[in-house]
């Protein structure tokens, strides 16, 4: 009895595990658009605009965000949190560089840094701040940058229809 509850168990867990989520295609712009998080603030009068996560591990965030003031202005920024851990010899990554394919210097922009000394745990926000103009000229390409640390370097990659998806949000929004 205790073999058959046994060799039961082992098949439901292992049929758990056979459902699958199919990977989000970032190439189709519409895939993007829907999940894009756009939320106004009546005393800023500005509208924010939240890409969704193309970050594949932990709680690492990569994304577009934008903003749209009630007046007209604008603004765009490639957004990457990066959550890791070191030894206690080694000294965090602090990206204060981007370039992009065509040798162009992007401005990073640090917005926190924290860490927990118990655990050796390091969280870095920051930002590449892109124009309007940037964007639109990536739907076709996508964007690929590199950003420069104190001790590591790292390639950030957005897909074209991502970009497209994202744009295409910001426009529908006034």
């Amino acid at each position: 009895m205790k073999l058959k509850v046994l060799i039961l168990s082992v098949v439901v867990l292992s049929l758990m595990g056979c459902e699958t989520v199919p990977p989000i295609d970032w190439n189709a712009p519409s895939n993007t658009e829907s999940r894009v998080f756009v939320s106004h603030d009546d005393f800023k009068r500005i509208t924010t605009f939240d890409g969704p996560n193309l970050a594949h591990y932990g709680k690492n965030i990569l994304s577009l965000w934008a903003w749209k003031s009630d007046d007209g202005s604008e603004g765009f920024m490639i957004y990457d949190k990066e959550v890791y851990r070191l030894g206690l010899s080694q000294d965090p990554y602090f990206y204060d560089e981007a370039y992009d394919l065509n040798g162009k210097r992007l401005p990073v922009r640090r917005i926190d840094f924290d860490v927990r000394i118990g655990d050796s745990v390091y969280t870095e926000i920051f930002s590449v701040d892109v124009s309007r103009a940037y964007l639109e000229s990536s739907f076709s390409t996508g964007i690929r940058i590199k950003v420069y640390g104190k001790k590591l370097s790292k390639i950030i990659s957005i897909p074209g229809g991502y970009v497209q998806g994202f744009m295409s949000k910001f426009d529908q929004v006034n």
